[in-house]
């Protein structure tokens, strides 16, 4: 007996000291990525859709986006609630107490990762708090929770709904009723959500069939989980009902969630595994809840495989999203918990069934099973954990730094609060310039509607009833996210709209002073505080307060007195001082490039075919905003020409009017033979800009010469091209 008791005592100290050590090392690990990810807390602008709703909420309009409009745009109820309550106690924007949520809700999930990893450690699980170590490393998943958006929320909630589904038992009622709210306030903090449920109520069929015979299970634990369901969910589907007068939100009609994308969505559930390739570790979870005794074991594993299944089918029918991996990452910290408990169990289960198929002693009091078990166990987890993790580090890189088809990344999503964009910035502008009825339209419908506090069209449809009922028909999808988007300005009016805000960006200069006009529209560039200007069309220019802002410092309107001529040389102007123009091609002018015999030469590998410019841009070189706008073409292969008038007697010099915008090397040939030199672009920021070339007399000869250019492939960029001239020196006059 006395032996037993230290036996026991020797257990728990070592099991005591195993999870201490874990703990410690997780929680450093915790620790040491807190304070990065918070310096990297950033915003995606739609947060601050559901922003706008909690204000007017708050300020007496109702849940709505623009007062008196019952729409529901938004799908995160919850997250929408809590942004309330910043702005109720005073505060006019809830992104810093949303932010600091978020980080509450980040060590909340790791927390309850550990909490529930120390409970398994008591269920003979010993490396079960490691489970928390490879998600830190994931860049995506830590990043959505500092985004202003309601992704972390459900990430914490898919693994708490999950640790309170392995915990059933079938008769606990007080189990039953937690795991029914975690249920709930999952769907309503987004209602795809749903899907996850269903996984895992599926899970619970397979797991625990005896229950549906029981009588206790429907008399006590229905009932119990039923109680959060018939007490909140219900009131506050009625109340959406009858509120917004749909079942579904706005948001399934204008995103065209009704069109099943499946090979879109395939593509994109291919990718996040081809950057985060974790994929052959996906079969582990589903193995170990097929050969564990555990029943707690057995539950969260094959929710996991059930939810993630669910999830993942769903993601594919639903066609993905544009936001990186946004609505993979709460199944994401699921899919990791699983497989970090499952490499234990699968290794030690089989190592037992191993040891006891081959072994000739059944001694109860042999413990050689019992440590060859945990061993295999131990390795399994070091293994498999370390492959996870570099599969998750693996990621970091492309996610952070390179163009992911069909994504926008988060460095990419970001950008949009940058002072480059600024759209914060912009609304306030947009507040001070305009009257408080002024009705504006942009496809940007978080932080300018937010700041400006205007009423606002949001052309996506997210926020609009009418936009989102108009049929997207199968097979006609555009970009993931954005299937409806009102282009018709005429319908704009119809609506009410007098400020149009295209695609909202920053420039160094006032590009409505060459910016083509439609009748009956008036564009104009605003300048911000900063110097920056940004581009609206007013629809409606006979408005009294358009009439004022044409008089209002900083709003500047077309005026092409002070736009220069697009045949002029701007940057090599000077030369004209010993030199004369004896030919010149203008690209994309048809008579132009038809005299000059002007040909693109298309790669069948290329990525476009005719690639067309229409562009206004300034010379920015001497200090002042020179504007000009100009058409061309990006020369992805290889292009020819003629030029005419040439002397043989003297060098040929070659100017070029290109974009800054990627850096690009093209190898010249004159009449057969190469030339000396390469026109070389250099890359700087989106400006005009102008390249010389000589060309040696050497190759030259009178009158007509042949011009080829042929991109080098070794250099990514391309280059636009919009204008050319040939230059040679003027005759000296004799004396005489």
């Amino acid at each position: 007996m006395r032996s037993r008791a230290w036996a026991r005592v020797i257990r728990t100290a070592f099991v005591g000291v195993v999870l201490l050590a874990q703990l410690i090392f997780v929680g450093r690990l915790v620790r040491d990525a807190a304070p990065g990810l918070w310096d990297s807390r950033w915003v995606q602008d739609d947060a601050y859709i559901s922003f706008r709703y909690a204000r007017n909420l708050v300020e007496g309009n109702g849940l709505v986006f623009n007062s008196g409009d019952r729409v529901e745009g938004y799908t995160n109820f919850l997250w929408t609630m809590m942004a309330a309550v910043p702005l109720a106690t005073g505060a006019t924007d809830p992104l810093p107490a949303m932010h600091r949520t978020a980080r509450i809700l980040w060590f909340s999930s790791y927390g309850l990762l550990l909490a529930f990893g120390g409970y398994l450690v008591s269920r003979r699980v010993y490396t079960a708090p490691l489970i928390a170590a490879p998600l830190l490393a994931h860049w995506s998943f830590n990043q959505w929770y500092l985004s202003g958006m309601e992704t972390g929320l459900v990430s914490f909630l898919f693994l708490l709904t999950l640790v309170l589904f392995a915990v059933q038992d079938g008769k606990r009622t007080l189990l039953a009723v937690l795991f029914g709210t975690c249920c709930v306030l999952l769907l309503m903090s987004r209602p795809d959500t749903v899907v996850f449920v269903w996984g895992l109520a599926l899970a619970m069929v397979v797991c625990n069939p005896r229950w549906l015979a029981a009588r206790d299970f429907w008399r006590r634990w229905v009932p119990s989980f039923l109680l959060p369901v018939v007490a909140i969910y219900l009131p506050y589907t009625l109340w959406r009902l009858w509120y917004y007068g749909s079942f579904l939100p706005n948001t399934y009609y204008a995103k065209a969630a009704y069109n099943p994308a499946y090979q879109r969505g395939w593509e994109y559930l291919t990718k996040y595994f081809e950057i985060y390739d974790f994929a052959p570790l996906l079969l582990v979870p589903a193995a170990a809840a097929l050969i564990t005794h555990d029943q707690v074991l057995r539950r969260f594993l094959a929710g996991s495989v059930f939810g993630g299944a669910a999830v993942f089918l769903y993601v594919v029918r639903l066609g993905g999203d544009f936001m990186e991996w946004r609505f993979l990452m709460p199944i994401t910290g699921v899919i990791f918990a699983a497989i970090g408990i499952g490499l234990y169990v699968l290794a030690y289960e089989i190592a037992r069934w191993i040891f006891s198929r081959f072994s000739r002693t059944r001694d109860a009091r042999n413990i050689w099973p019992e440590l060859v078990a945990i061993t295999c166990g131990v390795v399994s987890v070091f293994f498999g954990l370390s492959f996870l993790n570099h599969a998750a580090q693996a990621g970091r890189r492309p996610a952070r730094r390179e163009v992911i088809l069909g994504q926008e990344t988060i460095p990419s999503l970001e950008k949009y609060a940058s002072p480059d964009y600024s759209w914060e910035e912009i609304g306030r502008t947009c507040k001070r310039l305009f009257p408080a009825d002024a009705r504006i339209a942009t496809t940007a419908a978080g932080m300018i509607p937010y700041f400006s506090e205007l009423p606002t069209l949001d052309l996506h449809g997210l926020a609009d009833r009418e936009i989102a009922s108009e049929r997207i028909e199968p097979d006609t999808s555009r970009r993931m996210g954005h299937e409806h988007q009102l282009g018709d300005r005429n319908v704009m009016r119809e609506r009410g709209v007098e400020v149009y805000l295209r695609w909202p960006q920053l420039w160094d200069f006032p590009r409505a002073l060459a910016e083509p006009e439609a009748p009956g529209e008036a564009n104009a560039s605003i300048r911000m505080s900063n110097g920056k200007y940004f581009e609206v069309v007013f629809l409606n220019p006979d408005q009294e307060f358009v009439k004022d802002l044409r008089n209002r410092d900083g709003v500047v309107f077309k005026d092409l007195s002070r736009v220069l001529p697009d045949e002029e040389m701007v940057v090599y102007a000077p030369l004209l001082e010993t030199r004369r123009v004896i030919d010149r091609i203008d690209i994309e002018v048809g008579d132009s490039e038809e005299a000059h015999d002007f040909e693109e030469i298309f790669d069948p590998e290329a990525p476009w075919g005719h690639n067309y410019h229409d562009k206004v841009l300034a010379y920015l070189s001497s200090g002042e905003s020179e504007i000009l706008r100009d058409e061309g073409r990006r020369i992805y292969h290889r292009a020819t020409w003629v030029v005419r008038g040439v002397s043989a007697d003297a060098d040929l010099e070659m100017v070029v009017r290109h974009d800054h915008t990627a850096g690009s090397r093209y190898q010249v040939e004159v009449n057969g033979q190469e030339s000396p030199l390469e026109l070389v672009f250099p890359r700087l920021r989106e400006q005009w800009g102008e390249t010389r070339l000589v060309i040696p007399r050497e190759l030259l000869r009178d009158g007509e010469n042949s011009f080829v250019i042929t991109r080098d492939r070794s250099v990514v960029g391309t280059t636009e091209i919009f204008h050319m001239w040939f230059l040679q020196e003027k005759p000296v006059r004799s004396a005489g």
